[in-house]
């Protein structure tokens, strides 16, 4: 009985550490894995022991949390430039993007990720991913059309509400499973990936570090 409940267990965690329903029926950049250090399961041993000394052993499972290495196809964005980390400064970020947009008379409501992105001079970008084969009407003194070649990326996962602060304190633990020493975090560059509005109740989150990129 313990066996079968132990097995239950793998292939529920093993789905759940994977999170493949992340873009939720959206559209998402194209990419593929090209190596996963992030999903696995460790069983361990917990237990109790009785006045008898005897130990009962219950297998436990738990879910690795590391990186992935993702290389994505060539993609298309659009970007403005936030003006600092207040909650009004990405408001106002994000009225930009829907300006352009319904100005351009293009719909983006449907893609995921967002990207709030990191630069190696500690700007922010807030970016909208756009699907292949949409037409954008020209870049405004505000809105950059930018557009990313196929990249190799480290990705991290994390949950809870994104912010500015968890997508640099998970950078900063993708750093350290990547064995690299960035002595000033602000220099280099990242961006958080967010996959659900700001009212879900579960979030899925990512931090992406370029594979080419410096300290």
């Amino acid at each position: 009985m313990e066996t079968a409940v132990v097995l239950l267990l793998s292939v529920l965690l093993v789905s759940s550490c994977r999170g493949e329903d992340f873009c939720k029926g959206k559209t998402c950049p194209a990419f593929t894995v090209i190596e996963r250090n992030q999903v696995g399961l460790r069983s361990g041993q917990a237990g109790r022991r009785s006045p008898k000394e005897s130990r009962k052993v219950t297998s436990v499972l738990l879910c690795l949390q590391n990186y992935e290495i993702h290389e994505f196809v060539p993609t298309t964005w659009i970007r403005t430039k936030v003006a600092g980390t207040s909650d009004s400064d990405f408001l106002n970020a994000n009225g930009r993007l829907k300006s352009f947009v319904k100005n351009g008379e293009t719909r983006l409501d449907n893609t995921w990720p967002v990207l709030i992105n990191h630069t190696k001079d500690d700007h922010l970008w807030l970016c909208w991913f756009v699907p292949p084969n949409t037409q954008l009407s020209a870049a405004s003194s505000s809105v950059e059309i930018f557009h990313l070649p196929s990249s190799t990326f480290y990705i991290r996962n994390f949950g809870g509400i994104p912010s500015v602060q968890s997508g640099k304190s998970n950078a900063a633990k993708l750093l350290s499973d990547l064995e690299r020493i960035c002595s000033n975090l602000d220099s280099v560059e990242y961006s958080g990936a967010g996959y659900d509005s700001f009212w879900a109740l579960k979030h899925h989150n990512e931090v992406w570090i370029n594979q080419d990129s410096s300290c």
